[in-house]
Order: structure tokens, then sequence, then C-alpha cells
């Protein structure tokens, strides 16, 4: 009998080591900022799988995005990365020598050719998976749009609604939204009527429906030799001439949230990821708002703000085929693991066709009807000018330029030197 408990104590204490032995842990480095999925969502797909997957352990690592690009740098330096990472457009560049080839695991377990499935994605976002046409480095993960949110009672007060409001599938072009704004003003009695974050990213959506971008897919400067780009600019700065946006939001960086919802404007040029901020002031207040089109100039489009998520290359291969299985549970317009992580996070779809329920009626006209539309129409241009480390480092000379353009009444032809001059430093290092 007591020959009998050795063994099965041995066996048992051997069952155990072959269950530590296998279990494979993944670190999982995750950036946060508006266009990455939350941490909490993060935490229950991760919980998800490894309930499907119990030999898989993800230990997750999230990085405050201020210090992203410092911490990715490190670790290029070091040559020492996590199993799987996620990252923002701004950094599709930077991380992509980095990033496992995971073409043939969309043939193994999908069936799929690179071509095939960058099929399935809206052409801006498909774009950035990869420099070579026979590799997906990375997979997509999340998504965001541009629209504009109207104070919907303002507007109707004015007799005045943008598309695609009543109906309307045929964006109004910038005149008309020039003159709908004067309109809601004044029979609203407003100091001002559209509010605009001093952001870089807002700044770029504006100039690229008329064509215009700062800078080419190689990184390098352009705004000066773009057709339309002064055009744009001198637009730009008479709505803050004209007292159609309150410049202290560019001056002093005032709250444009607040200047919306306090109703000091009737519209705020904004985006989807301010959809739960929009439904929390409807339930608190009672008002009204709606999310509509932005306006046609010479292009119609959204430009998304994007996550992706891949996995390094860290020499390990039992780790880069558990990572790459990971990215493959993810991926693909038939996972339901994407659908989850897309509505759990109110991301925009990034499969054509793809529409998915929000559980919310309004949430879901708002994506579906104005987001998802002006998303499908993005150009190719319009994400890869963005994904240059020098667009990121651009930020604060572009915001600086038009800050000072407000404030001393700069034209067009001074702000796009001023940014040529701030690019020439960035590039030379000084």
């Amino acid at each position: 009998m007591k020959r009998v408990f050795v063994i099965l104590s041995i066996l048992l204490v051997g069952m155990v080591f072959m269950s530590f032995a296998q279990q494979i842990t993944l670190t999982f480095m995750t950036g946060g900022n508006d266009q990455n999925v939350p941490t909490s969502v993060t935490m229950k797909l991760v919980q998800e799988y490894e309930k499907l997957n119990p030999g898989i352990k993800i230990d997750v690592t999230p990085v405050l995005y201020s210090t992203f690009n410092e911490k990715l740098s490190t670790m290029i330096l070091s040559n020492s990365f996590p199993d799987i990472i996620d990252f923002t457009t701004a950094y599709v560049t930077k991380v992509d020598p980095y990033l496992l080839n995971l073409a043939p695991y969309l043939k193994e377990y999908y069936n799929l050719t690179p071509d095939e499935f960058r099929d399935q994605i809206i052409p801006a976002m498909a774009s950035l998976l990869g420099n070579n046409p026979n590799v997906i480095n990375c997979i997509p993960e999340s998504t965001t749009g541009q629209a504009i949110l109207i104070n919907k009672t303002m507007w109707e007060k004015a007799g005045i609604l943008p598309p695609p409001l009543n109906g309307q599938t045929t964006p109004w072009t910038w005149n008309q939204w020039e003159s709908a704004l004067e309109t809601v003003k004044k029979v609203n009695k407003l100091p001002y009527a559209l509010s605009f974050l001093n952001s870089s990213d807002r700044l770029y959506g504006f100039i690229t429906m008329w064509g215009v971008s700062y800078l080419n897919d190689n990184g390098q400067f352009i705004l000066d030799k773009t057709p339309h780009a002064t055009e744009a600019i001198n637009s730009f700065l008479s709505l803050f001439s004209n007292k159609i946006i309150p410049p202290a939001e560019w001056l002093s960086g005032e709250n444009t949230n607040m200047d919306f919802f306090s109703g000091i404007t009737a519209a705020w040029w904004s985006g989807s990821w301010q959809i739960t901020t929009v439904l929390k002031q409807e339930e608190a207040t009672g008002r009204d708002y709606e999310f509509v089109y932005t306006p046609k100039i010479y292009d119609w489009f959204s430009v998304p703000g994007g996550a992706f998520i891949g996995a390094c290359k860290t020499g390990n291969k039992i780790k880069e085929e558990a990572a790459a299985k990971f990215l493959m549970w993810l991926s693909t317009n038939k996972s339901q693991a994407y659908k989850e992580m897309a509505i759990d996070s109110g991301a925009l779809p990034v499969y054509k066709g793809m529409t998915l329920n929000y559980n919310n009626d309004q949430v879901n006209k708002w994506i579906n009807d104005v987001f998802a539309v002006e998303l499908r129409l993005t150009p190719s241009w319009a994400m890869l000018s963005r994904t240059s480390n020098t667009y990121e480092e651009l930020y604060d000379v572009n915001v600086k330029a038009v800050t000072s353009a407000i404030a001393n009444n700069w034209d067009a032809e001074k702000v796009i030197r001023t940014i040529e001059d701030g690019y020439d430093k960035i590039v030379s290092g000084q």
C-alpha cells in the first residue's frame, strides 16, 4: 500500500511539473489613448482567451501613451520586446521591422492570402498592415473617425439640420456649412458657433478635405507644394477672425467640451471617441445631440485614428507561435472576439460591410450611418502620411504655428513657412 502511495505521489508531482512546464506566459504591452482599446476591454479578452487555452498565460502591461515612444525606443535599443504589442498609427513605421509576419498563420488558420486579408478591411486601415505585399505584420485592433457633433435643439431653432439628418444623403459643401454656422449662431445669440480642439490631428482632419497633407508617404514635407494648402489654412484661420471658433480654444487651451456642452457653441468638430461622453451628457441634462457629416470640399471622408496589434520577433519560436495564435483568434471578419472587442470599446468596424450592434439604437445610428459611411471612403494617402515618426514630432510645431497666426494675424503663407522651419529642425536633429 505504501509503495502504491509513493508511486501515486510521484505521478502526481510529475503531472504538476508537466502542467507548469507546458504553460506558456506571454507579455503584452498596450498603450493607452482614445484610439486604443481600453485596458479593461483588453483584460476581458485576455481572460476569455486564457479560459479557452489553459496552457497560455498573458501578462498585460499598460503603458501611458505619453511615455510610449520613449518605452518603444528603449526596447529597440536593447533589442528586448514583449511578445505582443499594440500601437497607434503614429508608430506603424517604427514598430514594423520588429513584428512577426502573420501571413503564414492567416493561410494556416483561415486559408487567406495577404491580399485576401487586406481586401476584408477598409482601405485606410488595410494600407498599414505591412510594407511588403506578401507580408501582414499586424492586424487592426480598433479605429475611430471624425464627425461634427451638434446641439440639435439649437439647430432646430434655426430651422437647419445638417446631413444625414432628415434623410439627406449628400454632404454639405464648406460654403453651406459656414453659412449654416453663422445662422445658428445668430438665431441662438451665441458668441461663437463651432468648437475645435487645438490639435494637430483635428487640424489635419480639416485640411485633408482640401486634399492637403503635412507630409507625403515617406515623411517628407509637402505642405508648401500641395495644391489648395494656402486656401485650406486661410479658411481655417478665418473661422477665428469671423468669430466662428472661440480663439481661446487655441490660444489658451480653453476646454472644447465645456464650451460645447455649456452652450457657448452649437457644434463641435469631434469624433467617435466622444460617444460615451455625449451619452452621459444627454442623460444628465436631457439635451439632444447628434453626430453629423463633415463637409465635402474637394474630398469627403473621415480621417481615422487607429490601433493595431502585432506579435514581436523575439527569437523564441514557441512564444512567437503562441502570440500569433492569439492574434488569429482576434483577426478576420469572422472573429467573434474582434466583434466583442469593438462593441465593448465603442470602436468603429474595420472590416468592410460589417454592421455591429452596440446595444444602443442611438450609438448604432451614429456609428453605422455617419462614421462608417465616411470611414469607408478614406483614401490610403490620408493614413500613410500619418505613419511617419516625423508626423508625431510635428504635433507641437503645427499647433504653435496656428496659435501664433491667430494671435498675430498671420496669413497661411507664414504658417506654412513656420511649420516648414520646424520640420527642418526636426529632421536635422536640432
